[in-house]
């Protein structure tokens, strides 16, 4: 394992590399297969905490050399799932904060049950998602399991990553790659949150959250009420009970209304557009921009009570999941010609299977760093956003980008990767650059963390100069081109190295099970 390591860091150019004639690596005959060299086998793990429940999936992977260059990038060429941990409820303390400590077991059973150490693992990822991520202590639970073995990345969603996670997750971004025409809707409906992705031709387009989920409200085997999440007392309230409080007995009839009330929330936000009423109460993010129905080729459900609404569960966990996904089976028939539901993927394991990992370096003709010494940065955000240079607001791409990741501003955790279209130009970099400035947050410090720009085209140079020079940002800045990045992508940016500032970059990207 050490040799497939040690082969994935290894970058730069030798004097014999050739980027340009990468297609002769599959002529037969002249490449040699060595594993280190040209394909690595890494264990992965990735571990999912969430509103509800919290499990782990170990796989193996195979990363295939993409070129014939030591600095070419790896892609995942296989991915086997070795193991999935039982699916455990998230526990938390009476105090409302994540029982740290009970997590941590759960994760040890976890590798009991994989047969795996931790010194075994060689990538993965850490999520915190929903309402889990809301208490005081989740971003230390998340980094206390990455400091624990292997090369993790660690990731705390927001809603509208989240959703973009689970459509990844679930299949539907591949469905939809696959079926090219019309628009793939992914449903991800967990124990507080539901959230919705529209996808065309394998890019995710609009995403949005609302409370809808099956632990907002939970009762006792008696009917007596054991949780009522805010949302939960709205949609009891609607649903005709007065003072909904925790011990209260909730008729089956209520628990019933207020699934059905559910369903109605979620098909309100499946439209789109301003809505009114408990959908406009309830929605967690900006709504969806209207879009007609009748374009949608396809559903996929994922999260704990798709396992309710594709028939795969019988059990109940006294919350209203069975109620829910029998709500949600029945609203999808009637509004959708029969045989739009497809199966995903994965359902309640939605997530992540690990992280896989390349390095490359960005050369030193073309980088702009204004001070070394504020690297090397490490576990940076990947925001894409692709920017149409001959428009008169590039900015409004980035904020849309920076929404996607549940932010405002471009933050020191955040790489900004930037494809540009259209002619380059002076005027253009400069309305550029002038969004960029704007967008950044906080005070304008040199004592700061850089702000790290990622370019597709060389025009780096041009636009660190400005930022700097003409523009007076005083932050320190890192841009580099020819950075291939996604918008699952996080990146560690090292110290220039040689007398031409060669900057290694290394680029960890999350991965999903195929369909």
């Amino acid at each position: 394992m050490e040799a497939g390591r040690d082969g994935l860091v290894a970058g730069g150019h030798g004097a014999g590399d050739d980027d340009d004639h990468d297609g002769d690596d599959d002529l037969p005959g002249t490449r040699i297969d060595i594993e280190g060299l040209e394909h690595l086998t890494l264990r992965s793990v990735g571990i999912d905490i969430g509103s509800a429940t919290t499990h782990l999936v170990f796989a193996r992977l195979g990363l295939r050399r993409q070129g014939g260059a030591l600095s070419a990038r790896w892609v995942v060429s296989e991915r086997d799932v070795l193991h999935r941990s039982p699916i455990a409820l998230t526990p938390y303390r009476e105090n409302g904060t994540i029982d740290a400590d009970a997590v941590l077991r759960i994760v040890e059973r976890g590798y009991t049950g994989a047969r795996l150490r931790a010194d075994e693992i060689d990538t993965g990822a850490v999520l915190i998602t929903g309402e889990a991520l809301k208490r005081e202590n989740a971003r230390p639970i998340v980094e206390r399991f990455a400091s624990q073995g292997g090369r993790f990345v660690c990731a705390s969603a927001g809603p509208n990553h989240e959703a973009i996670l689970a459509a990844h997750g679930s299949g539907a971004v591949a469905l939809s790659a696959e079926r090219r025409h019309g628009t793939v809707l992914h449903l991800d409906i967990g124990g507080g949150t539901a959230k919705v992705a529209r996808i065309k031709g394998g890019e995710i387009r609009h995403v949005a959250a609302v409370s809808v989920g099956a632990r907002l409200i939970c009762v006792a085997e008696d009917g007596r009420a054991t949780r009522i999440d805010e949302p939960g007392a709205a949609y009891l309230r609607a649903a005709g009970m007065a003072a909904p409080r925790i011990g209260a007995i909730v008729p089956l009839a209520v628990r019933r209304r207020c699934a059905a009330l559910m369903w109605e929330v979620l098909a309100a936000t499946i439209r789109g557009g301003t809505t009114g009423g408990l959908a406009a109460e309830l929605l967690v993010t900006p709504p969806l921009p209207p879009e007609p129905l009748d374009g949608i080729v396809a559903v996929v459900v994922s999260g704990g009570v798709a396992e309710y609404v594709y028939g795969l569960e019988e059990r109940e966990y006294d919350d209203l999941g069975p109620l829910l996904g029998e709500a949600v089976r029945d609203g999808i028939a009637a509004l959708f010609p029969a045989g739009t539901l497809v199966s995903a993927t994965e359902r309640i394991r939605a997530t992540v299977i690990g992280a896989s990992e390349y390095t490359v370096q960005a050369s030193g003709q073309t980088t702009y760093v204004t001070r070394g010494d504020v690297l090397p940065v490490r576990g940076l955000t990947v925001v894409r956003a692709r920017i149409d240079l001959g428009g008169d607001a590039p900015g409004r791409a980035i904020v849309d980008a920076l929404a996607r990741f549940d932010r405002d501003a471009i933050g020191d955790d955040v790489a900004l990767a930037l494809a540009l279209d259209g002619t380059v130009s002076y005027r253009a970099l400069a309305r550029l650059g002038e969004s960029i400035k704007e967008l950044v947050a906080g005070p304008d410090d040199p004592a700061r963390g850089p702000l790290v720009l990622l370019l597709d085209i060389d025009v780096a140079r041009a636009l660190g100069r400005l930022l700097t020079h003409e523009l007076g940002l005083r932050l320190p800045i890192v841009v580099a081109d020819g950075i291939d990045v996604g918008e699952l992508d996080y990146v560690d940016v090292g110290r220039p190295i040689g007398l031409l500032g060669v900057l290694p970059v290394t680029v960890r990207s999350l991965i999903f099970p195929t369909r």
